[in-house]
């Protein structure tokens, strides 16, 4: 299974926010322990404006997310 990973959650543990740090920490193990973790274009880009972009990659990298992109074709009409 593979979970994709929301930029609340990792911003969470990145800065150690008070109220939910260890809950976002806790539920990634979790989802870890039954698969893949997953972080997408949007989430990398939003995660990136928080760190250095180098910084970003390495905390992504470390929490055990994979960037991937999604593309996305029209409907035919």
């Amino acid at each position: 299974m593979i979970t994709a990973v929301d930029t609340n959650i990792l911003l969470d543990i990145f800065s150690d926010a008070p109220v939910y740090a260890d809950k976002s920490a806790r539920a990634l193990r979790k989802q870890s322990a039954h698969g893949s973790l997953a972080a997408g274009g949007v989430v990398w880009a939003e995660a990136a404006t928080f760190f250095a972009k180098r910084e970003a990659a390495a905390r992504l990298s470390h929490c055990g997310t994979r960037s991937y992109s999604v593309r996305l074709s029209s409907h035919p009409r």
